[in-house]
This record gives structure tokens, sequence and C-alpha cells, in this order.
């Protein structure tokens, strides 16, 4: 059992009682300004779930490592794998199958397998979330958010086309809009580890949108620390590191470009120096070192770089670094891409290091 797991429990024997008393002394730590930030919550949410307050409700929230009181909202849900499927067999194989061929580039394969598991079931809202995000990704089709939109309407207790309606309206700047869509998660009773990772990249994407960078910041680091590994979260920790959006944002920003990025270079940083004081054990794989030992900016860049692809899997980008290092030519590459005066400067300081090779 983790420690995550073991603080719950304790806090869930405190509140077994139901005291007027217990939840007093509870709410009290929990809004304070004394224990971890993620042990406060964990309280607050858990007052939440015994009916002392409305999910969703926002609460004044000390945050012990930014320093300030800023507002959070309470979830009451449980995060947990459904037991039973609301979808008959034949509808989840086609829902897989589905999926499958978009995986494997068949996207019109994939949209005419998830129309058929709508003629099946007609509501079956998985089918036409996926439908839409296919059209709207793959497709290039406009109409794919009428069938996320039709999604919400024929199985409203299906969250994954509300976190995706909330990105889209992100996109188009009406983040009042995508709030309302995103109020809907707080107020579930269950929701699956996949429906919280949308939940919270929507937050992400929308605290990006309004230059909360420290929320976002801290909001992703939480969903490492529940989620280590997961595809999704890794993905979203590559949007925020990497992706070409980024830089689009610091460019519209004019006179704030220096500040954030040295803010980005500081919280990069910060991520960096968790992972190398979490113990390695003797059970941790290669992968899980690599993860904790080199950082994932610095590697895609390096790979840029050297002209490979800056995006796979940790292991195999370490690999085709090293083999590239060992190719003949490679620093007359390197230079050849450099702008004049630094390419003038490489040369000089080659000069300076390898008499024995030219380098023009």
């Amino acid at each position: 059992m983790c420690i995550r797991d073991r603080v719950e429990n304790q806090l869930g024997l405190l509140v077994a009682p139901g005291t007027a008393r217990v939840y007093e002394i509870l709410e009290r730590f929990a809004l304070g300004q004394r224990g971890p930030n993620d042990v406060r919550l964990l309280a607050m949410n858990i007052l939440s779930q015994e009916g002392q307050h409305p999910p969703g409700e926002l609460v004044r929230f000390w945050d012990e490592e930014l320093d300030e009181w800023h507002d959070v909202q309470l979830m009451a849900f449980e995060i947990k794998e459904p037991e039973t499927s609301a979808y008959s067999e034949e509808v989840i194989d086609l829902l897989g199958a589905g999926m499958e061929a978009r995986h494997a580039g068949d996207s019109e394969k994939a949209i005419a397998l998830l129309q058929q598991a709508l003629e099946i079931d007609p509501h079956c809202g998985q089918a036409a979330h996926n439908l839409g995000v296919i059209m709207l990704q793959d497709e290039d089709d406009p109409s794919g958010r009428e069938w996320i939109a039709r999604a919400i309407e024929i199985e409203p207790d299906y969250v994954f086309p509300y976190g995706t309606m909330a990105k889209l309206l992100i996109v188009d700047g009406k983040l009042n809009e995508a709030m309302e869509y995103l109020d809907v998660f707080p107020k579930q009773r269950e929701i699956t580890p996949e429906a919280y990772i949308v939940y919270q990249e929507a937050l992400i994407r929308l605290a990006l949108a309004r230059d909360d960078y420290e929320i976002a910041e801290r909001t992703l680091e939480n969903l490492e620390d529940m989620f280590p590994g997961h595809p999704t979260v890794v993905h979203i920790r590559d949007f925020w590191e990497t992706h070409e959006a980024t830089f689009d944002i610091f460019g519209r920003l004019g006179d704030s470009l220096g500040y954030l990025q040295d803010y980005w270079l500081q919280s990069t940083h910060r991520k960096h120096n968790r992972m190398l004081n979490a113990p390695i054990s003797p059970s941790d794989d290669v992968r899980a070192c690599l993860d904790r030992l080199t950082k994932d900016d610095a590697l895609t860049v390096t790979a840029k770089r050297l002209g490979l692809r800056g995006y796979g899997r940790k292991a195999e980008l370490i690999e085709s670094i090293a083999r590239r290092l060992f190719e003949p030519g490679l620093l007359q590459d390197v230079v050849n891409d450099l702008t004049e005066p630094h390419r003038d400067a490489s040369v000089s300081y080659t000069h300076l290091t390898l008499p024995t090779k030219r380098i023009v």
C-alpha cells in the first residue's frame, strides 16, 4: 500500500465517528497553513464526500509550495475502474476494433466501426465521442464537434466528451464556457483514471490560457505523482515542455518573454530535482532510471540539433543520440546548421582545441 493510500485510510478512520467535533478538527487542518498540500487536499475532499461541503465548491486553500492562498475546487468522486459496462459485448468489441483501426492509421475503417456501434446502441456516448474526435483530428472535419455534442446529449453521464468540448472551447478562447463543461467532473461520484486525466489535462490547458503557469505546473506535477509513466500524462508533459505551441505562447507575450523563459527553466529544474531526490530501488528497471536521471527537454533539443526526431521512448532516443555522436562528419553537419557568427566562433574554437582537424 502506497503512502497516499495509508494516509487516506487513516483520515477515513478519523472521520468514521461522524461527529461535528471531528469534522471541525479535520476542516481546521485542511484549511490551515500546516501540513503537505496533498494531505490537506485529501482531507478536504474527504469532508466533501462526508457531505460537509458540496462537490464543486470553491474554497480558499493555502499552497505551502507557492506560499500563497488560492481557490481550489472540491472533488468528492472516487477514482476507480468501473466494475461493469453499460454497453453490450458486441458494442464493446466494435469500440475496441474502431480504436485499433485508428491507431493503425485506418480512420475510414474506424469511423465505419463506430457508426456500426451507434446503429446497435444509439445511446452509446463513447462511440459518438470517439467518432467526433477522429473526424476532427484525423479527417479535419468540423462536423466532429457535432458528434461530440451528441455524445453528451445521448449519454449525459459519460464524462469524456465534456473534457473534449472544454479543450476545444479553450482553443477558441471561450474560457468561461469551457469551465462550465469542466464543472461536471467534480460532481461525479466515481470517475475512471482516464477520465480524471482528461479532466486534469483540460484544467492545465485552461490555466495556460489564463497565464496561470504556476497552477498549471503544480496540477501537472500532481498528475505525474498519481499516474507515473501513464502515456497520456507523458504526452501532457511533452506538450508542456517541448511542443511548438509553448513557443507560440511565449511569442504572443512580448515583454513577458524573458520572465516566462526563466520560469519555464526553473520549473523544469524543479521537476528534475524531484526525480533525483526519489530513491532508486533495486527493483527499478533501466527505463525507470533513465526517466529520473535524464531531462526530457534536454534530450529533445539535443536530438533535434543532431538531425534526429525529438520524440519517442526515452531509451531509444538516448540510443539514437549515442549512435549519432559517433558518426563521421557529425561536427561538420552541426557547424553547417549554425548562423554565420556562431559558425565562425565554433570554427575558431575547433581550431584551438583540435588543430589536426580542419573544419570549413
